[in-house]
């Protein structure tokens, strides 16, 4: 009888239909409540204090940036700074130490020691002079000095190479020499023009390399200044989580790689730019040394051109404007010339060129970096200001 009445009890409960919201009677408090309760999280955001923290996070990586880049931008420049006089003393000595051994009687009884020394000078001012100079400005100014020096040397050559013994002349008559000989060109060909031409370019490419490593290096200095914003840190800013009542939650809308493009895009795109600038300067077939070793191969050819096939056609020139030079013969006086061997000349500037090329994508990796070591995000939330939502 007792099993019969709680059959019907339990088909009365089920015959009841059931409300909108699932009910659990809890035996121990004698209470009900939902089924799978929600929590629901909350963030709030202090501008301030995220403020503070970007701009403490991106000034700390910039630092370590220029701390680890400047050392090699210094000694880049210190070495092509450096090397600029060591380059041309070296060409000065081993164009003088041959010309001794090949052309005695040009070094002891001429001016060539001078009129070298003049064309060396010059180059060195081209060379190391903190004036901006075009490419065409440069080669106007070395053409200038290799035209004067073989105006010197055509006289030179005639009077102690290609008339037996060396000889002097009055100086009216060497005035006449010169005053009335032919372009240089007329005996001693092109190849000068050429040699000019090479010299003029690796000026400029040796200038530009060194402006491009000063320019970087001060690009480099301001870096804080150029890069971190009040643009830049508001949208870095933004990116970053809020104080979240669950870790990961980020803001809605907002992205990391976004805020570092604002932050140092232009940047990582001029220092990459000016390095592969760099790179063109510093890829020639030929390096600086044999570029300018070409004004002593190119001296040797012209004294051997104008020996060969030349002085008689000047000496018939100096003769049909100043008259017979066998009447005026002086013996010249020998000069006692010294110099000294500057060692060996090894480019390290190239070297430490090659190696800052190192860091043309090294802002790029900066920002994603910066980006990597963030919070970890939680993928399906985000807090848009005021809830979070998924």
């Amino acid at each position: 009888m007792n099993f019969r009445w709680l059959i019907l009890l339990v088909f009365y409960f089920r015959s009841i239909s059931p409300t909108d919201d699932a009910v659990v009677f809890d035996i121990l408090t004698n209470s009900t409540s939902l089924e799978e309760p929600t929590e629901e999280y909350t963030c709030e955001c202090d501008v301030e204090e995220l403020t503070e923290k970007g701009n403490y996070t991106l000034t700390i990586e910039v630092r370590n940036m220029q701390v680890r880049l400047v050392e090699p931008f210094r000694d880049a420049i210190a070495f092509v700074a450096s090397e600029k006089q060591h380059l041309l003393d070296f060409i000065k000595f081993v164009t003088l130490r041959d010309i001794k051994a090949d052309y005695p009687l040009l070094l002891n009884y001429t001016e060539f020691y001078d009129s070298f020394d003049g064309l060396i000078g010059s180059l060195r001012g081209i060379l190391t002079t903190d004036n901006a100079i075009s490419l065409s400005g440069i080669k106007y100014e070395v053409s200038t000095a290799v035209q004067k020096f073989l105006n010197k040397l055509l006289p030179d050559m005639f009077l102690c190479l290609s008339v037996g013994k060396c000889r002097t002349v009055p100086s009216d008559y060497y005035n006449c020499m010169m005053a009335s000989t032919e372009h240089w060109s007329v005996y001693l060909g092109n190849t000068p023009n050429k040699m000019a031409m090479t010299v003029s370019e690796a000026i400029y490419r040796y200038r530009k390399v060194e402006f491009l490593l000063v320019d970087m290096h001060r690009q480099l200095m301001q870096a804080h200044s150029l890069t971190i914003t009040d643009e830049c840190l508001s949208e870095y800013v933004n990116t970053l989580p809020c104080n979240c009542t669950m870790l990961g939650i980020a803001r809605c809308g907002t992205s990391c790689p976004n805020s570092m493009e604002k932050c140092f895009g232009k940047f990582s795109r001029e220092w990459a730019a000016k390095l592969h600038l760099m790179r063109n300067m510093t890829n020639s077939k030929k390096s600086y040394l044999e570029e300018f070793l070409t004004l002593k191969k190119t001296i040797f050819q012209v004294i051997r051109q104008f020996i060969e096939r030349k002085s008689f056609v000047y000496a018939e020139h100096v003769f049909n404007s100043c008259g017979p030079l066998g009447q005026m013969i002086i013996h010249p006086s020998k000069h006692v010339t010294r110099f000294h061997s500057p060692g060996p000349f090894v480019s390290r500037a190239d070297g430490a060129v090659k190696e800052l090329q190192l860091s043309a994508k090294s802002w790029d990796r900066f920002g994603r970096k910066i980006c990597d070591h963030g919070v970890v995000l939680h993928p399906g939330m985000c807090y848009d200001g005021t809830k979070v939502i998924t």
